[in-house]
């Protein structure tokens, strides 16, 4: 039997022509956000950056300037967070008879308590909300559990929220003074360098030399599992599958779907 992938569930529930295409006649459907997200998660997994010369189309369509700067920024906090934490594995492939996936990231504490972490690039933010509805995240933390004969009560689900926008230098205004704003999207090493380049007071950019010494570039949202939201959604998506090998899988049915999946994970 086909092990089906929760991307493919997901395609076949948002619009059954284009899974149609992508998964029964192998017709590769690409787009920016994919290509940057596919190489993203490479440098996670290899932490290799990429040479300046490459995806310049990708540069142009997220202004980005700099891959080193961009990268760097993000394996350094990254790495704040992971330095309490035992890496167990990196793109981990899971399955059993019916579903497969890759898990981004396998963490493991002190207290032998697992994390299993996504990789989310997105300028919008993805956060507790997000992770809760988000079934696939639980059914990998199943199979994670059932693979490695690990309690599924000892696992939590955990989004890495990481924006797709470049790190910019310290804005100068057009009378060349340096800018105070503090939305800009800059570091705080950025912004001293630049205050000591131009001979300018520290005291007198103590607020946003604050603000920027405390601002985070990734945002890390963890859950526990819910036992109840975890069988509901096995089941759901065990109809799911049925209905995809039957081949009749109806308009109403996948509105049902959606309204079970948001009424139990709300609960």
């Amino acid at each position: 039997m086909k092990k089906i992938s929760h991307s493919e569930i997901t395609t076949y529930l948002e619009c059954q022509k284009k899974w149609q295409l992508q998964y029964e006649q192998n017709i590769t459907i690409s787009n920016p956000h994919f290509k940057f997200g596919e190489m993203a998660h490479k440098v996670l997994e290899t932490r290799n950056i990429p040479n300046e010369t490459l995806y310049p189309e990708l540069k142009e369509y997220f202004d980005i300037s700099n891959w080193h700067n961009y990268f760097t920024h993000i394996l350094n906090e990254l790495d704040k967070f992971l330095k309490d934490y035992e890496v167990v594995g990196r793109e981990v492939f899971v399955e059993n008879e019916q579903i497969k996936g890759v898990i981004d990231l396998v963490l493991k504490d002190k207290n032998n308590h697992y994390v299993i972490c996504d990789y989310k690039f997105s300028n919008t933010i993805k956060d507790y909300v997000d992770l809760s509805l988000d079934e696939q995240m639980y059914i990998y933390a199943l199979l994670y559990s059932s693979i490695n004969d690990i309690p599924i009560e000892n696992i939590s689900i955990c989004y890495i929220s990481i924006p797709k926008k470049d790190i910019r230098e310290p804005r100068i205004l057009s009378n060349g003074k340096l800018s105070k704003d503090k939305g800009q999207n800059t570091t705080y090493e950025k912004y001293l360098e630049t205050i000591r380049k131009m001979n300018l007071d520290e005291k007198d950019y103590a607020d946003i030399l604050s603000v920027l010494k405390n601002k985070e570039f990734l945002h890390i949202y963890k859950n526990v599992i819910n036992i109840d939201t975890l069988f509901n959604i096995c089941s759901n998506i065990d109809n799911i599958i049925k209905d995809m090998q039957k081949g009749n899988f109806t308009e109403a049915a996948e509105e049902n779907y959606l309204y079970i999946i948001s009424k139990i994970c709300s609960a």
